[in-house]
């Protein structure tokens, strides 16, 4: 879901403590990194039971990886599956406007990408985790309506002067 922190353990030795010596105490800590648009499989799960976790379809799950080449068969405990498309944001983007755009439910918006809100401005270059809905969304993407000039960079909207870089 995409999220980075430290767990940290503490273990104490209590074997001095009968004898009236202080028990030690031992701390120890491990940084971890969740990545968004990622799920590791757990052992006997299918797609189907993944794609309902996630509010989408086995089918869609699927088509995000190639790599499978059967729908039905089953994966290995850990096995890494991509339960969406990375999107990086363009300059003023907001998640209302990308959610509408993709048309996906704004709750799925926000359980693929946990500490971003659905009311909040994404910063420019900003990765999110997004599963479009090819029925509901937007017709034309907002590079349809700007040009592209030689340089192979868009132009922003009117008034900015700085050309839009395409992701790739």
């Amino acid at each position: 879901r995409g999220c980075s922190g430290e767990v940290c353990f503490s273990a104490t030795d209590s074997h001095g403590a009968c004898a009236g010596a202080a028990a030690h105490v031992t701390r120890h800590c491990v940084g971890m990194r969740v990545r968004r648009c990622v799920y590791a499989m757990q052992q006997d799960q299918q797609l189907q039971e993944v794609a309902g976790m996630f509010g989408t379809t086995w089918m869609q799950l699927w088509s995000l990886n190639a790599a499978l080449t059967h729908p039905d068969f089953i994966m290995y405990s850990g096995q890494e599956v991509m339960v969406g498309h990375m999107y990086r944001a363009g300059p003023r983007e907001v998640v209302g406007g990308v959610v509408k755009r993709m048309g996906m439910p704004l709750l799925q918006f926000e359980m693929l990408n946990q500490g971003v809100r659905g009311d909040s401005a994404l910063a420019e270059g900003q990765e999110v985790c997004l599963q479009p809905n090819s029925c509901t969304g937007m017709r034309e993407t907002i590079p349809a309506s700007l040009p592209l000039l030689s340089t192979g960079f868009y132009a922003r909207a009117s008034g900015d002067s700085n050309p839009l870089q395409p992701f790739r």
